[in-house]
């Protein structure tokens, strides 16, 4: 039987520093995605890279998956640049 709630945490370490992180919620229908870049690190296309590669690897070991859903604040406006470049639609606000 498949378990319907599998929690993945990953933290991606380079010279001993957290320079990326993503986790992922995932159930039968749908995957919430977290994701995190260092600030200095932003603005040079890694963070568009590197959501790609996670998404690539969530659909890749769950086919047929119906929604990927992330959050993002507001102010973020480097995050909901790279999400936009991704095809990601806002769906909702929240204040």
């Amino acid at each position: 039987m498949r378990n319907s709630l599998r929690l993945n945490y990953i933290k991606i370490i380079i010279l001993k520093r957290v320079d990326y992180f993503f986790n992922v919620e995932i159930n039968e229908k749908r995957a919430e995605i977290g994701l995190g870049l260092k600030p200095s690190l932003t603005g040079q296309g890694r963070g568009t890279k590197f959501c790609q590669a996670i998404i690539d690897h969530i659909l890749q070991r769950n086919p047929g998956l119906g929604l990927l859903q992330l959050d993002v604040v507001a102010f973020n406006e480097w995050a909901i640049h790279t999400y936009e470049l991704l095809d990601f639609k806002k769906v909702r606000r929240h204040l």
